[in-house]
Formats: structure tokens, sequence, C-alpha cells
């Protein structure tokens, strides 16, 4: 049920919410009722009927609404903190590879590798036919 709230909240956050016009009879504003003590003259008249229409909210259900909010927009702000991380690591291998791009053939790893390849197969070569060469010469 929470869940339906935020994403219908979600959906709604794109547009401001029209401010609805007043109804008749409707209460001034917001009025408090406090606990042990009489109902204000801005409610009930004297003989304890209701002058005007309106809608008790209690003050937990309202702090657990200002606690949605609080944390949704928590959320947007994490949310557009790791978009901002996404875009700027993005960009950083976007660089990267347009460094990789600009590099010479022969700077690459694979050409590097094979190079590595030939300068083992050359120094092998070299110190395996002056080690032939030595045992030729010395017998």
């Amino acid at each position: 049920m929470t869940a339906a709230f935020l994403m219908v909240g979600a959906a709604l956050a794109l547009e401001p919410v029209p401010v609805p016009d007043p109804i008749a009879n409707e209460c001034p504003g917001s009025i408090a009722i406090e606990y042990g003590k009489p109902i204000p003259f801005q409610i009930a008249g004297p003989d304890r009927i209701a002058k005007c229409a309106g809608i008790l909210e209690p003050p937990s259900s309202f702090a657990y609404l200002l606690a949605v909010e609080t944390r949704a927009e928590t959320a947007d702000k994490v949310y557009q903190l790791d978009v901002s991380i996404l875009q700027m690591e993005r960009d950083w291998y976007k660089t990267e590879l347009a460094k990789e791009r600009d590099r010479k053939w022969f700077e690459k790893p694979d050409a590097q590798r094979w190079f590595g390849r030939l300068e083992m197969l050359a120094i092998v070569g070299i110190i395996g036919s002056g080690m032939a060469a030595t045992y030729q010469w010395s017998r």
C-alpha cells in the first residue's frame, strides 16, 4: 500500500498539485484541539454542534507523513548524487577511451606483449647459440 502511494507520489511530483477551491462551510484554517480542553469556538458553538467542516488528523499520523516526506527528499538527493557520480565516471571512461584511441600501434598492450615475446625469443636464441658455439669450440 505504501509502495503504491510512493509510486503515485513520484508520478505526481513532476507537476505541481493544484490548490483545491474551498468547500462550503469549511473551517477557516488549522485549529489545534488539545486533550482535556474545551473544543475551540471556531469549530463548535455553545450548543456543541459543529460550525464548520474539517478533518481531525492525529499528530502521530501527521508525524508519519512528515517522516515519509523527509525520506523521499533524502532518497531524491541520494539519487541525484548517484547520477552525478555516474556521469563523472562516464566522462572519465570517455577520456580514457579517447587516450587509448590516440596511442600509436606499437604503444598498445597487444603490441608490447608481442615485442616482449620476440625479445625473449631473441635472448634465448643468442644464449643458446653462444652455448652451442662454446661447446663446439671447446671440443
